[in-house]
């Protein structure tokens, strides 16, 4: 009876891991990475709170010099059983010397999130993709939270 309640036991864990995992949904597809295009590194949120409908900024550092960036892509999934749909959308770009600050994003619901950024240049060429985390505040309207 001890091997078949512990095989049970191992079942159940590999099926809640399987379950688990694919609830948090496949991010999308980005572009491919060119040799030739912009390298960025040291993605970093630079709104202070992050907050459901409020706009977040978000800043990478340029490792290529000269090119000019001029567009980015951002895709992101929410990290919920409910949610499984990845989304992304193309950001403004402006460039400050080695960096560029993206934005502005607007997250429409409260909860984590998985997200990747990638940059191309004027050449459309486009830039390796860097990923992160974020945790999204309650909107305006709920719990009295504000945009910042």
């Amino acid at each position: 009876m001890e091997v078949c309640v512990g095989t049970i036991v191992v079942w159940l864990a590999s099926v809640v891991g399987v379950v688990g995992l694919s609830a948090c949904g496949p991010m999308l597809e980005m572009e491919a990475a060119s040799p030739e295009g912009p390298r960025i590194s040291g993605l970093e949120i630079v709104t202070p709170r992050a907050t459901a409908g409020c706009p977040i900024t978000l800043r990478v550092h340029l490792e290529t010099a000269a090119r000019a960036v001029d567009q980015a892509l951002v895709g992101w999934v929410r990290l919920t059983r409910r949610s499984q749909a990845s989304q992304y959308v193309a950001l403004s770009v402006r460039q400050e010397r080695a960096e560029a600050v993206l934005g502005p994003l607007k997250l429409e619901r409260s909860g984590a999130y998985a997200y990747q950024v990638q940059v191309s240049d004027r050449a459309g060429r486009w830039s390796n993709i860097l990923t992160g985390r974020i945790a999204v505040d309650a909107s305006p309207g709920e719990e009295g939270a504000e945009c910042s």
